[in-house]
C-alpha cells in the first residue's frame, strides 16, 4: 500500500537522529493517530499533501508501510526559494553589456523565470539572454531598458515561489546639440537674441553657460533649465563665443555659438 497523508510534524515520533530540512526522516505513528488524520481524505492517491513547518520550510509525507500496530512514513522537507545576497539595484553606463544576477536557492531544485512589466522575459537570440548562472544578459544595453525587473524562484513541480524585484538604471553622458553655430544679429535697444541648446542625458544634466568677459550678464535670462540664454537690448560688447556645456555624474559635453553683432556702437 502507498499513498500520501497531510500529518503535523509534531505529532510523530522521529526514529533516527537526523532533523535538518531536505533530509529523508522516517517517523512512527500509531494506528489509532493515523485513521484519525486519514478521516478527511477517502482518496489517497490524489497528489502529494505538504504542509508549512516553523522554520517556513514545507514537507509532503509518503506512507510506505502500514501494519497493525504502527506507519513508517518518509517526509520529504521542502525548502522555500531564497534570494540571499541577490542585489535590488544596479547601475549600467549605456551602451554595456549588462549582467544582472539572481542568486536564488531552494531544495530540491528551483527553476527561475524572469519577467518585466508583467510579461516574461526569454532568450531572443540577440540582445537578452539567460545565462547558464540563471543571470540575465542584456546587450548594448540602453535608456529604454531602464526599470524594475522581476526574477522567480519556483520549487521544481511545486506550487512553490518567491519573487524579488531588482531595479536598474542606465546612465547617459550628456550630448550638447546646437541649431546654429553662428548668429547673426544688429546691435540696438529693441534687439533680443536668444541662444539654446539641446541637451540630452541621464541623470539629467546641469547647464552652464560661459560667455565674454566684455558682455552684461545683468541683461542675461535662463529657461527653467537655462537651456536658453536670452540677451536683451543687444550691444556691440556682446560679441564673441557663447559656450553652453552640460554637465552629469558620467561626463559633460559642450558647444559653442558665435554671437556676431553689428550696428552702431552704443
Amino acid at each position: 500500500m502507498c499513498c500520501w497523508v497531510r500529518i503535523p510534524c509534531s505529532s510523530a515520533k522521529l526514529v533516527g537522529k537526523e532533523r535538518s530540512p531536505g533530509r529523508k526522516m522516517e517517523r512512527m505513528l500509531k494506528m489509532n493517530s493515523l485513521r484519525k488524520w486519514m478521516r478527511h481524505r477517502q482518496n489517497c492517491s490524489s497528489g502529494m499533501p505538504r504542509w508549512r513547518m516553523q522554520d517556513g520550510t514545507h514537507a509532503s509525507v509518503n506512507l510506505r508501510q502500514v501494519t497493525e500496530m504502527n506507519v513508517s512514513l518518509t517526509i520529504f522537507v521542502y525548502e522555500r526559494p531564497s534570494f540571499g545576497q541577490t542585489p535590488v539595484y544596479h547601475e549600467f553606463l549605456e551602451g554595456q553589456d549588462a549582467v544582472i544576477t539572481c542568486m536564488v536557492t531552494g531544495k530540491p531544485g528551483v527553476e527561475v523565470n524572469w519577467e518585466r512589466d508583467h510579461q516574461k522575459l526569454h532568450s531572443d537570440a540577440g540582445r537578452i539572454t539567460r545565462l547558464k548562472d540563471n543571470s540575465l544578459q542584456i546587450k548594448n544595453i540602453n535608456r529604454k531598458d531602464h526599470g524594475s525587473y522581476t526574477c522567480e524562484g519556483k520549487i521544481k513541480d511545486r506550487h512553490i515561489s518567491e519573487k524579488i524585484v531588482i531595479t536598474i538604471f542606465v546612465n547617459v553622458p550628456p550630448t550638447v546639440k546646437i541649431h546654429e553655430e553662428v548668429k547673426n544679429v544688429m546691435a540696438g535697444p529693441e534687439t533680443n537674441v536668444s541662444l539654446s541648446c539641446l541637451v540630452e542625458g541621464v541623470p539629467q544634466p546641469n547647464i552652464t553657460w560661459t560667455t565674454p568677459d566684455s558682455s552684461d550678464e545683468s541683461r542675461y535670462k535662463y529657461n527653467s533649465d537655462k537651456s536658453e540664454l536670452i540677451i536683451s537690448s543687444v550691444v556691440r560688447s556682446d560679441y564673441g563665443e557663447y559656450i553652453c556645456t552640460a554637465k552629469n555624474k558620467i561626463a559633460e559635453s559642450s558647444a559653442m555659438i558665435m554671437l556676431d553683432v553689428s550696428g552702431v556702437v552704443f
